[in-house]
């Protein structure tokens, strides 16, 4: 039987976005996290909201668990190779990105403080073909070698850290102008035709960095 997801990226977004908040809460850290669209998080309106301090961001794409039945005990996860084009691009501009997946495999088990996996996608040039592979539910371990385009699981520490040494952007202005280049810089594809509609639309992350 051919695994299959039973929740959308959205479903896992409302159980990943709370948890990568209040990690780096912990560390004193505030996330402003936004669903980018270029007229509204990337409108004229949105750079006047520039709190005149330097910027840090990080782009967190949803991926769903797939199953083959109910309470098993591993889910199978698929990274697009799109989202190796896009993670490629942020890279480029000092943006790290991450995937997160919930580790559950029952819908009755999706709930904020479920176990997640998390991963960092680190592609070259050399772009990558889609990837699947298994996580053991209890264990957190994937079955078989990853591709060194992603690495992970990450822990806790090693989440806070890529997140650290991205690059600090200017302004809220320069981060917009980094993002709607991110949404359009791949427009010739035929697969562009879907971004419009939010297809594989990362959450991304905000963290203003106030000097002494």
């Amino acid at each position: 039987m051919k695994a299959t997801a039973f929740i959308c990226e959205h479903s896992a977004e409302f159980v990943l976005v709370p948890l990568l908040i209040e990690l780096f809460s912990a560390h004193k850290q505030d996330l402003i996290p936004l669903h980018f669209w270029k007229t509204r998080e990337g409108s004229s309106l949105s750079k006047r909201c520039d709190p005149n301090t330097p910027i840090r961001l990080l782009a967190m794409y949803a991926r769903r668990p797939k199953i083959c039945a109910p309470d098993q005990d591993c889910i199978l996860v698929k990274i697009n190779d799109i989202l190796f084009e896009r993670a490629y691009y942020l890279k480029q501009n000092g943006i790290p990105t991450i995937i997160g997946v919930p580790r559950v495999s029952s819908i009755m088990n999706l709930h904020v403080g479920c176990p997640c996996s998390w991963f960092s996608l680190r592609p070259d040039r050399n772009l990558e073909s889609d990837v699947e592979f298994g996580i053991d539910i209890k264990s957190n371990k994937c079955d078989g070698s990853l591709p060194p385009s992603i690495q992970g699981p990450l822990n806790d520490e090693e989440l806070l850290d890529l997140f650290n040494k991205g690059t600090s952007l200017p302004s809220w202005q320069d981060a917009i102008e980094i993002l709607r280049g991110e949404l359009w810089d791949f427009r010739l594809d035929a697969r562009a035709v879907y971004w419009p509609m939010g297809t594989y639309k990362p959450v991304y992350f905000v963290s203003r960095l106030f000097t002494e």
